[in-house]
């Protein structure tokens, strides 16, 4: 990611392109719905403490909460379908309703101790497939209720769920 500098009054300030959420190596152009949106320089605030070179003003939202889950992204679900409500800091929010009947295959990709694992899932109503991460209020509950209802193999989420780097698909996919 390139940085860039912005001067605004007394100060510098330094902003990163807000990162789609975390899907290094895993498609991200297919498996990510929204884009990656710069901030006007009237939202920027100081980093108030850079981790690594990234800013703070998005490292909020990548990272892994110490407790209580990611806030900002809501996971709910009923007979009909699984109904995502993302309320991103500085982006734009969205809503979406995946119903069960159109999922075609799920994915579950684990990530190292920094960055929430993540839940893909891809329908038959469009081509990307929607990224949820396992820390999203109602992240893990959604994971245990794809396995409950047959979407992922249990065994093979027992393999993923122990693994760090490396993504898992059920139904596997065509040799």
């Amino acid at each position: 990611m390139s940085r860039e500098s912005l001067t605004a009054g007394k100060g510098s300030y330094s902003v990163s392109p807000l990162p789609r959420f975390p899907t290094a190596g895993f498609d991200a152009d297919r498996a990510e719905s929204a884009p990656c949106q710069v901030p006007s320089p009237s939202a920027i605030t100081k980093p108030r403490g850079d981790i690594r070179g990234l800013p703070s003003l998005w490292w909020h939202d990548a990272l892994v909460p110490a407790a209580g889950g990611i806030k900002w992204f809501q996971v709910t679900w009923d007979d009909e379908a699984i109904h995502l409500r993302v309320r991103p800091r500085l982006r734009r929010r969205w809503r979406a309703a995946i119903r069960w009947d159109s999922i075609s295959r799920v994915c579950f990709k684990a990530e190292n101790l920094l960055l929430s694992d993540g839940i893909y899932i891809f329908t038959t109503t469009r081509p990307e497939s929607y990224v949820i991460p396992t820390e999203a209020v109602g992240g893990s509950d959604l994971w245990e209720e794809l396995l409950k209802r047959r979407l992922f193999d249990p065994s093979l989420a027992i393999e993923a769920m122990a693994a760090t780097s490396e993504i898992f698909c059920w139904p596997p996919a065509p040799t």
